[in-house]
């Protein structure tokens, strides 16, 4: 399966590596910080295009969508906290708290997705799941 922003011609980008990291460049969080700001590049974007979104990429699910807005917040506190040079607890917390979020964001895409796939084949009555990405 493609991520959101593969289908549109966007590369991936791996959140996990990058909130895994013992430290960061400022240039590596200004970047990571645009990324956030994309319906398209976020966290939310490199789930599974299947997931519905509106125009702007915005998931049509207002949990999915709360979640997304929250982890571009956190993206935002680790940039200000490096920018601002705050203590090592601060940024580490500022890390934490965006780890959390990409997780509840792949456990709701997650949920999402068995939904699509499974009202899928009820109405075909077949597992052929190649028919969600039509």
């Amino acid at each position: 399966m493609k991520t959101f922003a593969e289908s549109l011609g966007r590369p991936k980008f791996d959140w996990n590596e990058f909130l895994t990291r013992l430290e960061y460049e400022y240039i590596d969080i200004a970047q990571a910080k645009g990324l956030a700001a994309d319906w398209v590049t976020c966290a939310c974007g490199n789930q599974c295009e299947v997931i519905p979104r509106t125009d702007f990429g915005t998931p049509e699910d207002s949990v999915l969508a709360y979640l997304g807005q929250e982890f571009y917040y956190s993206i935002s506190d680790l940039y200000f906290d490096l920018k601002d040079d705050v203590s090592f607890t601060r940024l580490y917390m500022s890390q934490c708290k965006a780890r959390i979020l990409l997780n509840q964001i792949e456990e709701r895409s997650g949920i999402l997705i068995n939904r699509i796939y499974n009202e899928r084949i009820n109405i075909t009555g077949t597992g052929d799941t190649n028919q969600v990405d039509q």
